[in-house]
């Protein structure tokens, strides 16, 4: 299940469901659950859903992206759960290519590199290297990394470098059930940096791909560009 929280997203919200649909990976259910908005994403997104039997479209009273991402989680029925957002760009192999290193691994969360797209132009916001990690080593290679980015730690020259995006990550939904995982609202738009911190600290084993395959697109108008 792909969840894709939408809030007033019609300007990009055609070529993200667009994306999605032309994965590599074609068994997929693609789940929008629209938080109120005010414009004409709903309608956008119903008539998507009209067309391809892949599509889900939940409506709820607007509270924002953290709800959304837990409505999303409850009602999704893949055994494999991720999260895009509705303005970004998903690679036609990122699915296919971290999952099917999942399932042979047994690993419990996919991970992939990341990158953003600022007026058009693309660069790497997240670089990962391949690699399987077991038990301490997601601790020392993902998570410890991850808490203390910018400190001088003995993991230092692993190529490693990530922020706690949810948009890279692919996670196994009874994995999540079993810990009881959530996105919190403790700070007004870092759930997902939360989410990722806590996954990665109860997980045994993680995979990661150094190819980018989901594109971050930078929008300056978006809440997380907006002054306190």
């Amino acid at each position: 299940t792909v969840v894709v929280p939408v809030y007033n997203g019609r300007n990009y919200i055609k070529n993200t469901v667009e994306c999605i649909l032309n994965s590599e990976y074609s068994n997929l259910e693609l789940l929008m659950v629209d938080d109120g908005s005010v414009d004409e994403s709903g309608s956008i997104c119903q008539s998507y859903q009209k067309k391809d039997k892949r599509i889900r479209y939940v409506r709820t009273e607007n509270g924002g992206i953290v709800a959304a991402r837990n409505k999303g989680f409850q009602l999704a029925t893949g055994e494999y759960i991720c999260f895009c957002d509705q303005d970004d760009v998903v690679e036609p192999f990122m699915y296919r290519e971290i999952l099917e290193k999942m399932l042979s691994e047994a690993a419990q969360i996919g991970m992939c590199s990341t990158g953003k797209v600022t007026d058009g132009q693309k660069s790497i916001y997240e670089k990962l290297e391949d690699g399987v990690y077991k038990d301490k080593e997601v601790l020392e290679y993902l998570l410890y990394p991850l808490l203390f980015r910018g400190y001088d730690y003995p993991w230092i020259k692993n190529n490693n470098y990530l922020y706690g995006t949810i948009w890279k990550c692919i996670y196994n939904r009874r994995f999540l059930t079993e810990q009881q995982m959530e996105f919190r609202c403790f700070v007004n738009y870092e759930d997902d940096w939360l989410f990722v911190t806590e996954t990665l600290a109860a997980a045994d084993k993680v995979i990661t791909i150094g190819k980018a395959g989901y594109y971050w697109r930078v929008n300056r108008d978006s809440k997380s560009h907006k002054p306190l």
